[in-house]
């Protein structure tokens, strides 16, 4: 669980609309295809260990 003074008001309010939308239109969802699965795994097994404490290089920024 992550601590309240952690929260970030924009996530909130972002997962709020995510949820209304998902209320209003279940249609729109749909599942991962097959294709799209493999591709997201293949990048994360590419990208290897990623620490996110890190800071940026001045390219990444």
């Amino acid at each position: 669980m992550i601590p309240k003074d952690n929260d970030d008001p924009a996530l909130g309010a972002f997962l709020a609309f995510l949820a209304r939308d998902i209320a209003a239109h279940p249609e729109r969802l749909s599942s991962l295809t097959g294709d799209l699965l493999a591709a997201v795994q293949k990048a994360a097994n590419e990208a290897g260990d990623i620490d996110l404490n890190a800071s940026l290089s001045a390219d990444d920024e």
